[in-house]
Order: C-alpha cells, then sequence, then structure tokens
C-alpha cells in the first residue's frame, strides 16, 4: 500500500551550504534519485539547510533507498550530509499543510522565518496542522531512538551549536 511521506533531509551540522548553482544540482537530481528508487515525487524543495519533500512509496525501506540514492546523486566534496534523515506519513488532513509548507521554503531563504506563523495570519489552520507534522516527525525519532537517546542527541546539538567556542567570547562577567 502506498503512503505519502514528508522527508527532510539535511546536511551535516545544518550547515547553509545549498545555494545557487549547488542548489539547482541538487534540485535537478531529485526526481532521478526518485526514479530510481521507485518513488513518485509530489512536491519538494531545496532549503539552504537540506532537501524537503513530499514522496508517494510503498515502504520507509524504498523511502530510505531513495534518500540514500539523492545524497550519493548530490554528492560534492565541501557539502557531507547527514547519516539519518527524518520522514513522517502524512495523513489526508495534513497534505495541504505540508505542500503550503514547501510553497513557503521555496519562497524564503532563510528557513526559520518559514516556521513562525505571520501577525494577522488568514490562515492558522495550516501553521497548526504542519506543526503537528513536525510534532509527529519528533515522536516517530523518540520512538525509534528512545526518548533518553533523542534528548541526549538534542542536547549534545544544542551545545554544539548555541555554546560560544571559548569564555572570552562571553566577554566580562560583571
Amino acid at each position: 500500500m502506498e503512503r505519502l511521506w514528508f522527508v527532510s533531509v539535511d546536511t551535516a551540522r545544518l550547515r547553509f551550504a545549498l545555494r545557487g548553482a549547488l542548489a539547482v544540482r541538487v534540485r535537478s537530481e531529485i526526481v532521478p534519485a526518485a526514479l530510481e528508487a521507485g518513488i513518485r515525487v509530489i512536491d519538494s524543495s531545496v532549503v539552504p539547510c537540506g532537501i524537503r519533500a513530499i514522496v508517494r512509496c510503498s515502504s520507509a525501506r524504498q523511502l530510505r533507498g531513495f534518500v540514500r540514492r539523492l545524497t550519493a546523486l548530490a554528492a560534492n566534496p565541501g557539502l557531507p550530509w547527514r547519516a539519518a534523515f527524518r520522514a513522517a506519513v502524512l495523513g489526508p488532513r495534513n497534505v495541504h499543510a505540508a505542500r503550503t509548507a514547501l510553497e513557503a521554503m521555496r519562497a524564503t531563504s532563510d528557513e526559520a522565518i518559514m516556521t513562525r506563523a505571520k501577525a494577522g495570519s488568514k490562515r492558522p489552520s495550516n501553521a497548526r496542522a504542519i506543526a503537528a507534522l513536525i510534532r509527529k516527525v519528533e515522536s516517530a525519532v523518540d520512538e525509534q531512538l528512545g526518548a533518553d537517546e533523542a534528548a541526549r542527541r538534542l542536547r549534545h546539538y544544542i551545545a554544539d551549536h548555541d555554546a560560544p567556542a571559548d569564555d572570552r567570547a562571553l566577554g566580562p562577567v560583571t
């Protein structure tokens, strides 16, 4: 039975490296990778730190084959990909919200802007639906890794990305 999946493939350390010619190259490899894996891409977007897509396939194994083929085709010496990807099954009510999110991703170069609801938005249900989808992805990660391991990895990620390199960067203590 085929399902719709929302897939997120990121660059290592979420580097904002997919711009210009490299983004065009990665975008051009999405459909060939899908054809080789035997899946169908419904919609996709290349963002500065990765790829987001809605695909139709029958199993997580087939999806994994697509992601591996895509990262192999889009390989670049200066662009390492994360070993893992995130995916969630889309329910019928979430498809529109996911497509809207992909449209917003294509329209902006800063992925953080697309996750914030605009003041006075006339369609808050879309923001809620995509937030629910993100929560489903997070719970799927918790199920696969276990909540303790997911929390440990999150703490490690935050420590790597939010902490200054040394105490001198903080400035004088008052």
